[in-house]
């Protein structure tokens, strides 16, 4: 084998070798990203069951609420708030979740969970910051896995945004700013007015997209 030879052998085996590690690399990923798709799902089912049962606790006080008043007596039933809002948040916690989230021109729905961590985030998005009582700075942090924010870049100003909580009360938003952040830049989380912030990685890992949100009626 002459020196020409030898080195077009090389080459293609470097050329081999970069395309075995970008399938695995691809491969890796891929089983990541079902295995993050199949848990929110899971944990969706969850969250909609809780949801659904406060939401039945809460009518059925209302009508206890509403027969006392009608035969004079005064009741203390206290019923959960439901239907849209536009006050200050509600954000009760059972086991580690607050809500659910949906992005109707992406087709996403997904549970929010209470505490940001690295663990957490490969299941379902979780708050990264917004306290009960507050208005606005409520921020939703999650991976670009398809089946989570994934697609987060490809929102619209003036698309619409959700988020209910596991009383059944539900916030209406609208998108107000699509943008990049660099990844390190977390004074930019703060600043601005808006009252919802979405944020994920982009594909290279050098920025975050940035959704922020306003509420509506």
């Amino acid at each position: 084998m002459n020196k020409k030879q030898k080195h077009g052998l090389v080459v293609l085996l470097i050329g081999i070798a970069v395309v075995l590690v970008g399938a695995a690399f691809w491969a890796v990923n891929n089983h990541a990203d079902e295995e993050a798709g199949t848990s929110a799902a899971k944990l969706l089912a969850q969250v909609e069951t809780k949801i659904s049962s406060a939401s039945q606790t809460a009518s059925a006080g209302s009508a206890v609420s509403s027969d006392s008043a009608a035969s004079g007596r005064q009741s203390n039933a206290k019923p959960t708030a439901s239907g849209s809002s536009t006050s200050t948040l509600s954000l009760p916690e059972k086991d580690g979740c607050i809500g659910i989230l949906e992005l109707p021109s992406l087709g996403i729905k997904l549970p929010i969970q209470a505490a940001y961590t690295q663990d957490a985030l490969k299941t379902a998005p979780c708050r990264y910051t917004g306290e009960n009582g507050e208005i606005s700075r409520f921020v939703i942090c999650g991976h670009n896995y398809r089946r989570h924010f994934g697609s987060l870049q490809s929102m619209q100003v003036g698309s619409r945004v959700t988020f209910t909580n596991l009383n059944g009360t539900v916030y209406q938003y609208t998108v107000s700013e699509v943008t990049e952040i660099a990844s390190n830049d977390f004074e930019a989380l703060k600043t601005g007015d808006w009252d919802l912030s979405l944020f994920t990685c982009n594909f290279t890992g050098q920025k975050r997209v940035l959704v922020r949100c306003r509420q509506t009626a």
